[in-house]
């Protein structure tokens, strides 16, 4: 795959009810995320392995399998066929691509490869909790209410960018540490005071990332 081997945001985990078939474009493909009747998730390549049918225009659940709406094939929430309307034996090759999920922080995550090689991000891995918990209860509506259309790596580098905060918006920020303990961790320590209380105001007025049409 083109696509980097790491976690990739999918919905709000509110939004995939059970029993649900999502239709999901994602890198550069068609997917379904579905959640089954008893609330289990599954990411699945989003064409019938038969005659190739949209999973995720008609495709429903039967039982805690999904059905498709062409021919009637179901498959497992692991990909496999588990019954062809008609045939006794099912094709080995009646498999749809599967992939790792997981509910964190509010949201369904995704992992581009056959088995996460890292946690997927929480705020306990980001080393959050320990930090804010005194604060109250961190609510995806609050973390995720300013939506930027723009590219994910623009929207971390924006975060780690800590002098341009000291810059605009009247922060002052001292990096303490820089730490990278896995290939896939980077931890940035930050020792930072809000001097100016409008210093949010601001943050509109910045753009990160191209333009989507």
């Amino acid at each position: 795959s083109k696509w980097p081997q790491t976690w990739y945001p999918l919905r709000r985990s509110e939004e995939v009810k059970p029993g649900q078939v999502l239709s999901i474009r994602a890198l550069g493909d068609d997917y379904i995320l579905v959640r089954s009747p008893q609330g289990k998730l599954a990411f699945l390549e989003g064409h019938c392995s038969h005659r190739g049918a949209s999973l995720g225009d008609g495709g429903q659940f039967v039982g805690e399998c999904i059905q498709c709406p062409f021919h009637g094939l179901q498959y497992g929430l692991d990909g496999r066929c588990t019954h062809v309307p008609g045939v006794g034996r099912i094709p080995k090759a009646a498999v749809l691509k599967s992939f790792p999920v997981e509910e964190s922080m509010g949201m369904i995550w995704m992992f581009n490869g056959a088995k996460p090689t890292f946690p997927a991000p929480s705020m306990e891995n980001c080393g959050v909790l320990s930090a804010v918990g005194s604060q109250g209860k961190l609510t995806t509506a609050y973390a995720f209410r300013n939506t930027r259309r723009c590219l994910m790596r623009d929207s971390i580098c924006g975060s780690l960018d800590y002098m341009h905060g000291n810059l605009v918006h009247g922060l002052t920020s001292t990096l303490e540490t820089l730490e990278t303990p896995t290939p896939h961790e980077l931890i940035v320590t930050l020792d930072v005071e809000y001097n100016d209380p409008g210093y949010l105001k601001h943050r509109k007025i910045f753009r990160m990332g191209n333009k989507v049409k």
